[in-house]
């Protein structure tokens, strides 16, 4: 069997990244034949390439000198325009005063009718989206050599992966590994008029599946398929870069997450409680928590208000 996993990119450590590298990992060793396409550049020494390139994963992703002629800033692709509108001034005058004599518009209109007009035609090359462009050519001459038995998307940031997929007759799940919610309905806004080419959804948690039938309306066929868990004793990617080992004092454990019930804030006071019970009284230390919150008090963690008072494990 050959699966094709598709994704924006690889910056970040843990998340969809970690799963993402982690299940074309598994794969392969399980003797599938897994062949990853990212959209932009990876550094050669992220820890999750190397996982896969250890795994046998063949891997796809633009050398940086490329993605960075693909996708230049925006302000070069503007000043471009400016400069290639300038260049044509001489054409625009003979292209406006035709239009003023030929429908009689005023001088103004005409004008801004021609600017208009070379304005959309070099829009469309230098404001394209060069590196899709760029990975729609590099999965159509791996499909050539291995087509593939399944098209997995893994981020809602590549809904192109959806219509590329469809557009070829490919079998095409798409993998949610968040909790959409309509406070960041923008991550979601260009997969939700795609999302129904896909022949089946697979979400990390109930709360995946949920959430993209609020923001989308109907939905595919859907299936929760929790997050592997690797048997390997610690991520490489995760393990402490400092040869001297943590450093003396208190441990800091560091949570970042929204206050909704489906990232399971209770999860992290429940724990703090137990290891100052139990290991706070072993090390003589305690462990305490912060949460910065953008909602109303109303909607504080589930188990919050147990933790408040004099002597509190947390602040909100």
């Amino acid at each position: 069997m050959r699966v094709y996993l598709l994704a924006p990119d690889l910056r970040t450590r843990g998340g969809f990244e970690a799963q993402m590298s982690a299940l074309a990992a598994g794969l392969a060793a399980e003797g599938v034949q897994v062949f990853v396409a990212i959209r932009e550049a990876v550094a050669p020494d992220h820890p999750y390439w190397q996982r896969m390139q250890q795994a046998g994963v063949t891997l796809s992703a633009p050398p940086a000198w490329l993605a960075r002629l693909l996708d230049p800033p925006l302000a070069w692709r503007q000043a471009s325009m400016r400069l290639l509108l300038a260049l044509c001034v001489p054409l625009l005058l003979l292209a406006a005063l035709a239009d003023r004599l030929r429908r009689g518009r005023s001088w103004a209109r005409s004008w801004q009718g021609a600017v208009g007009w070379l304005h959309g035609r070099f829009g469309r090359w230098l404001f394209a989206d060069g590196l899709s462009w760029w990975l729609w050519r590099r999965l159509d001459r791996a499909r050539r050599r291995w087509p593939p038995d399944l098209v997995d998307v893994q981020h809602s940031m590549l809904p192109g992966g959806l219509v590329y997929a469809d557009d070829r007759g490919l079998p095409l799940i798409y993998t949610e590994y968040g909790a959409p919610d309509e406070g960041l309905a923008s991550v979601w806004a260009g997969l939700c008029p795609v999302i129904g080419r896909a022949d089946a959804i697979i979400g990390r948690a109930q709360a995946s599946l949920d959430g993209l039938q609020r923001l989308c309306g109907p939905i595919p066929p859907g299936v929760v398929v929790p997050n592997a868990v690797t048997s390997a004793p610690a991520d490489d990617a995760l393990r402490p870069t400092d040869p001297a080992g943590p450093a003396p004092g208190p441990v800091i454990v560091t949570a970042v997450g929204r206050l909704a019930p489906e990232k399971g804030p209770d999860l992290l006071l429940a724990a703090l409680r137990i290891l100052n019970e139990h290991g706070g009284r072993k090390s003589g230390g305690r462990a305490a928590g912060r949460f910065c919150r953008r909602w109303p008090f109303a909607q504080q963690p589930a188990g919050a208000g147990r933790c408040l008072g004099p002597g509190a494990l947390c602040r909100i």
